[in-house]
């Protein structure tokens, strides 16, 4: 396993305002993905100002491996299931590494 730190930065577009059934499912999916092994951090972020119609994600793992396994696991899954519909274009996700 790489002790390399993984930042990954995800945008999710929506076609109007946050749907109210990704609001509701977002406390679980952080609860559940913070609770895994390897995620250092996971916090989701809706604009200040204007219209609530993106949800940014800041996540920080352990390794890329850690990552990986998280990808596959069903309460992301069902995030993308519960997302998936109203989203205006496609995640928008880049990976990260530290320049020092």
């Amino acid at each position: 396993m790489s002790n390399e730190p993984v930042i990954v930065l995800a945008m999710l577009k929506f076609k109007g305002p946050i749907p109210q059934s990704v609001l509701d499912y977002l406390p679980e999916v952080v609860a559940k993905t913070r609770a895994e092994e390897g995620c250092n951090s996971y916090v989701p972020h809706v604009p200040m100002d204007g219209e609530a119609d993106q949800i940014y994600l800041h996540e920080s793992w352990r390794s890329k491996e850690d990552l990986d396994i998280h990808l596959k696991t069903p309460h992301l899954q069902k995030l993308v299931e519960v997302a998936g519909p109203h989203l205006a274009a496609d995640l928008d996700v880049t990976l990260w590494k530290s320049a020092l």
